[in-house]
């Protein structure tokens, strides 16, 4: 696996491993559809970590994926519960930006997966850069806009 491959992995897996765990920790009184949702996400990323079971994985983030931004595209007035209410986005272009750089990512992991090419040097750098792009997709829809005031924060609507 390429360096890049391995970090979109590495990403993957962890992305889904967060919003699993988001959704049970922080929205407990969410709808049943949602547990089912977060167990799915549980299992995806498991077989994302297991060699013999990544390309079923990783298939499974893209289909995932593919869901998420078409509902997140169509369904614009519906709140982003894919990290959990506490770890919302802060915006609709931010629900669709971090949908659609999931989707990226689990893409290009499965490409990458598929190609098989020779493994990577760096597998640290790989895993570090991949869980970096994780943190960066998570959190960063969920900070307020420097340029748009929050209601939130004490700026006009």
């Amino acid at each position: 696996m390429t360096l890049v491959s391995l970090a979109a992995v590495a990403s993957t897996a962890s992305l889904l491993a967060v919003a699993a765990a988001a959704k049970i920790i922080f929205d407990r009184q969410g709808p049943p559809w949602m547990w089912a949702v977060a167990v799915v996400e549980a299992c995806a990323a498991l077989m994302v970590v297991i060699p013999t079971t990544r390309l079923v994985g990783l298939s499974s983030a893209v289909a995932l994926g593919a869901v998420f931004v078409v509902y997140t595209a169509t369904r614009r007035e519906a709140p982003c519960r894919c990290f959990g209410a506490r770890i919302a986005a802060a915006t609709y272009t931010g629900q669709l930006l971090r949908s659609s750089f999931a989707l990226a990512g689990a893409v290009l992991a499965l490409v990458g997966e598929v190609i098989g090419r020779t493994a990577t040097r760096h597998p640290a750098t790989a895993i570090t850069i991949g869980l970096s792009a994780t943190l960066a997709i998570v959190i960063l829809p969920a900070l307020p806009s420097p340029i748009t005031p929050s209601p939130q924060l004490g700026g006009r609507p």
